[in-house]
């Protein structure tokens, strides 16, 4: 469902996403420490799914008018506190360049695709942990101008 939604808002194919992380696909695996066995196709559809479900799971919760009716995940019955453990687990972390990449490819996310998905984790992390981390986030954001 989340992907079909990804698909939706961002205008782009399925089949140019998933040519566009073939075209990457060498990077990705080399982002894992250990050897990810799955074959091609597979592993290319994964990391399709996972990162349009994290995209979107990041847009609902800071835009709740995204959420339709049928989303098990922040609709009841609610999943959002396994989701939320579940996307604070190393071992399932998505290069945050395939985010940004899959992201950019649309003309929904505009010119700043890597600031928008920069707010949406900082936004998300901060509301659901409090902001213990938000000041050296911002100065470090404030190095950086």
């Amino acid at each position: 469902m989340y992907l079909q939604e990804f698909l939706a808002l961002s205008m782009v194919s399925v089949e140019r996403f998933i040519e566009f992380i073939k075209e990457k696909e060498t990077r990705l695996r080399n982002c894992y420490a250990e050897t990810i066995e799955f074959s091609s196709e597979y592993f290319i559809k994964m990391i399709l799914m996972d990162a349009a479900f994290v995209i979107m799971f990041l847009l609902k919760c800071k835009h709740m008018e995204c959420i339709g009716s049928r989303d098990t995940i922040l609709n009841p019955p609610c999943k959002f506190v396994d989701v939320m453990n579940d996307i604070c687990l190393l071992e399932n972390q998505l290069p945050f360049f395939i985010l940004n990449e899959l992201c950019g490819l649309s003309p929904i996310f505009g010119d700043s695709p890597k600031a928008i998905l920069i707010e949406l984790t900082h936004w998300f992390f901060s509301n659901e942990w409090g902001s213990w981390k938000v000041g050296e986030y911002r100065e470090k954001i404030d190095f950086l101008k």
